[in-house]
């Protein structure tokens, strides 16, 4: 997500000045990732938004380069596309008379109606004290010049007869597509794509053992890991240029001779090559997985030459399919993480340019659900249950209101109740993200008396070794 601005009409959610939007902000409704963060995404297309905090509805439009028209707002010239300088201006960033129309050609091309209430195709700025505006008394982004009214349909009309169904439209997002989706029914236990152009995976074992997530990988870590029940479980790597997508089942019978310290807090054999998998090996630790080997399919898929085996090969190797196959690195190569092995040339030239390395299994139960993220550990006495009623008979809200259900009561309801693991997802997703219940974790504590080490214990956090302290 790039930006998601909701409109609380009783408050000031979005900054007054465009300096203020430029290099990123957050307040308690809205937040824009800013001028560095979205420079180093990689985009070529993305998706503009309107939804309701009201019944949660939303409509998305596609907007790439093909949209953009004549744009001089001089606040996004420090951005390094012309797609992400209209997303810089739909965040608020042009002054004056700046960025006056995106009709050439018009970003409304397709006379798409959740943004206007009339057929009028273009994106303007409408006047100096309006950031922009869907022409045909569509949406509408003010950043102070309405005071506390900042987005919405605009509202200087009538809308019973041209739009009644849309005046509760009180947010705007924009995002990045989701690529390629991953199939349903199957837990995920670890996701990882490498973006060739950042560092998408933790650079030690101790970042990753006990769950990550970064914008384009994560890892469910050893607490969740350990929870789940299965017996086998399918290694896939996939290429995000055509989405082609192969697995390879791995089971106890694939083990080796594996001897990696960080892994060794999961519960079964089968797991402790999954830990080793995702990242987990330190120096000559798990060497080689022949015994029978993991690959004694001599899988073309994930090698070049048939070797039938994965090692480390090298201290600074995670793990590699022997025959100039799949490859991962945590950090000696830099952003580039995991694919063919880099040094092989054109051995694999006819393979798919697999750049994601996904671990999942079908095979487990209902489980218990934390409504934390990884790395994430739960804020107690935060409000997680919003109603626009104070005996709970209204409507849900995500601000505003009246608190019906503490973050810890929702903690409790969901961990006596089993779900699936996307389910789970959804949970974390909501009440981590959208309720702010769990805050993230830090690295490192300076364990100061007994007292508050059992306090951070209990809290959720983990102790490590911290250098220096």
């Amino acid at each position: 997500y790039i930006l998601d601005y909701r409109d609380d009409r009783a408050t000031n959610d979005i900054p007054d000045e465009s300096e203020a939007i430029k290099y990123g902000f957050s307040t308690e409704n809205a937040y824009y990732i800013g001028e560095e963060a979205l420079n180093r995404m990689e985009l070529v297309d993305a998706e503009l938004c309107v939804a309701s905090s009201q019944d949660c509805s939303m409509h998305c439009m596609s907007i790439v380069e093909a949209n953009v028209g004549i744009c001089t707002c001089s606040q996004t010239k420090g951005l390094n596309t012309p797609l992400k300088g209209m997303i810089g201006a739909l965040a608020g960033l042009c002054d004056g008379g700046e960025c006056i129309d995106w009709d050439n050609p018009a970003i409304m091309s397709d006379s798409d109606l959740f943004f206007q209430c009339e057929s009028w195709n273009k994106i303007s700025r409408y006047g100096d004290d309006v950031q922009w505006h869907a022409w045909g008394w569509g949406l509408t982004l003010f950043r102070a010049s309405r005071g506390e009214w900042e987005f919405g349909y605009h509202p200087d009309r009538d809308l019973s007869n041209l739009c009644p169904d849309r005046s509760h439209y009180d947010r705007l997002v924009i995002r990045k597509p989701l690529g390629c989706n991953l199939e349903k029914g199957y837990d995920y236990i670890l996701d990882y794509f490498d973006n060739k152009t950042s560092n998408d995976i933790p650079d030690d074992s101790g970042g990753i053992r006990w769950g990550f997530s970064t914008e384009n990988a994560y890892y469910v870590g050893e607490e969740a890991l350990n929870a789940m029940n299965f017996s086998s479980a399918e290694l896939c790597a996939m290429s995000s240029s055509d989405c082609s997508m192969h697995c390879q089942e791995i089971t106890e019978a694939n083990l080796g001779h594996c001897s990696c310290s960080e892994a060794s807090g999961l519960n079964t054999p089968l797991k402790r090559l999954i830990g080793a998998l995702a990242g987990l090996c330190d120096g000559d630790e798990c060497i080689d997985y022949e015994g029978p080997a993991i690959m004694s399919g001599s899988d073309p898929h994930f090698q070049c030459h048939e070797w039938g085996h994965m090692s480390r090969w090298g201290e600074d190797v995670q793990w590699h399919a022997w025959g100039c196959g799949l490859t991962l690195y945590r950090d000696s190569r830099g952003d580039w993480e995991f694919g063919y092995h880099p040094d092989c040339g054109g051995d694999c030239a006819d393979r798919p340019d697999y750049d994601r390395l996904v671990v999942r299994t079908s095979d487990s139960p209902l489980q218990a659900c934390s409504i934390c993220s990884p790395g994430t550990t739960l804020v107690p006495e935060r409000c997680a249950v919003r109603n626009s009623k104070h005996d709970g008979s209204g409507e849900e809200v995500y601000e505003g209101g009246f608190c019906t259900s503490k973050c810890q009561q929702i903690y409790d309801e969901h961990m006596s109740s089993p779900v699936g693991a996307d389910e789970c997802g959804n949970i974390q997703s909501h009440y981590t993200h959208s309720m702010r219940c769990c805050i993230e974790q830090s690295k490192c504590h300076r364990m100061l008396n007994e007292t508050q080490y059992e306090r951070l214990l209990a809290a959720g956090f983990k102790p490590v070794n911290c250098s220096g302290e």
